[in-house]
């Protein structure tokens, strides 16, 4: 039992002894076994790129679809059978250029009968205007001489025929015969006298009056119905081309059937949607930049015409739009559109990589590494125009200056560096 307990005390005294030797070797914190490994210090690679003057462009990228500048469907704007349809689909068509004609027939009929009755109204307003003829006037005259001599017989007779009855050779009752003949020939003479006057002066105002304005009517009526033949003749509005035609001859149309649609796409447009923060930098004018996918390597450009006064509530942006010329038509209606707005260009400005900036968040700051020597320093920026993969500097640099592009996620302010190619 004893020589068990000896053995335990022995194996505790070897590992004390242990303990204490490994302690004497360990290096003491000043002393020169300590400086190997305290001039270790870590060395990042990174890449760089020296600061230098060049262009820069902020642009606006969209998508959008390629937009008709004119679109309509044409409507008939009288009802009928329709008679011809002389376009088809995919036709060039001129402005005033015929699209269809509604039958004619039974309007033509119309535009006749009020060209009679307005050659009627005319003719009439001419007689009244000339006033009575020479023989009407002759044949007046005459009435009236002749009443005039019949009155005066009447009241030669009516004399003669007191003094017989006062004399008692005739009756009471031929006193009364001859006063009635001569009432009878005063009434036929004062009706002789007016009509002599009237032809004399001809129509009265009122009359005249009248006339005109049945012949104005018959003129309006005209009018009306040679609108509605020109009405059945169906014309285009614009220069384009037919993109549907949805009606044959023979149908019959009404105001409210689409004949044909008529594109104009000589010049074609696009909508793009303009943030807030962006536009202070959109005016009209702006050159635009479209690609699509049917001429992936060809790019169209054309112009900012217009600005939409409002904003849209929902999306928050503002409708721009833009013109762009097409005259061989390789711009189709409805293609799929990818858009850059050029919204601001500046030349001989500082610029560095976008990739080199980095973002203090806490202290709502911009800034990059520079490189001097074997160290960097942290230096802090202020941007301006950022378009790809480069943005602008307006201060914090200066030209020639070498900044980290690849390799600064880890470096901290003084961090020493490799410069790698």
């Amino acid at each position: 039992m004893r020589s068990r307990k000896l053995k335990i005390a022995g194996i505790f005294l070897l590992i004390a002894l242990g303990a204490f030797a490994g302690y004497r070797l360990l290096p003491v914190p000043g002393t020169k076994a300590e400086e190997p490994r305290r001039s270790r210090t870590q060395v990042f690679p990174v890449r760089i790129q020296k600061v230098s003057p060049g262009d820069i462009e902020y642009r606006l990228t969209a998508t959008g679809d390629i937009l008709a500048l004119m679109q309509v469907d044409l409507h008939p704007r009288v009802s009928g059978y329709l008679q011809s349809v002389p376009v088809q689909i995919g036709m060039r068509v001129a402005q005033g250029q015929v699209i269809a004609v509604v039958d004619q027939a039974e309007i033509t009929q119309k535009v006749r009968e009020a060209e009679a009755v307005l050659a009627k109204a005319r003719a009439q307003m001419a007689e009244v205007r000339a006033g009575a003829r020479p023989e009407e006037l002759a044949q007046a005259e005459e009435s009236w001489r002749q009443t005039k001599s019949r009155l005066e017989n009447a009241r030669i007779n009516l004399e003669r025929v007191r003094s017989l009855v006062r004399n008692g050779y005739v009756a009471r009752q031929e006193l009364d015969n001859a006063q009635l003949a001569y009432e009878l020939a005063e009434a036929q003479s004062v009706a002789a006298t007016n009509q002599l006057e009237l032809v004399r002066k001809g129509a009265r105002a009122e009359v005249r009056e009248a006339m005109e304005a049945q012949v104005k009517q018959a003129e309006a009526t005209l009018n009306q119905q040679r609108l509605q033949l020109e009405n059945t003749v169906v014309r285009a509005p614009f220069s384009g081309n037919i993109s549907r035609r949805f009606v044959d001859p023979g149908a019959l149309v009404s105001t409210s059937t689409p004949l044909v649609t008529v594109v104009h796409s000589d010049t074609v447009k696009v909508l793009v949607n303009i943030l807030e923060k962006d536009l202070p930098l959109i005016k009209v004018g702006a050159a635009i930049f479209v690609r699509t996918d049917a001429y992936p390597d060809k790019v169209f450009q054309g112009q900012v015409v217009r600005l939409n006064s409002a904003f849209e509530t929902a999306s928050r942006t503002l409708v721009a739009e833009a013109h762009i010329q097409n005259p061989g038509g390789a711009l189709k209606p409805g293609m799929f559109a990818r858009v850059e707005v050029l919204l601001a260009r500046k030349s001989a400005v500082l610029r560095v990589p976008t990739d080199a900036l980095l973002r203090d968040e806490e202290r709502k700051a911009t800034f990059l590494y520079v490189v001097n020597g074997d160290k960097v320093s942290r230096r802090p920026v202020t941007t301006g125009l950022s378009q790809d993969s480069a943005t602008e500097v307006v201060s914090g640099l200066k030209e020639g200056e070498a900044v980290v592009t690849v390799g600064h996620q880890r470096l901290r302010d003084g961090a020493s560096v490799q410069v790698i190619q």
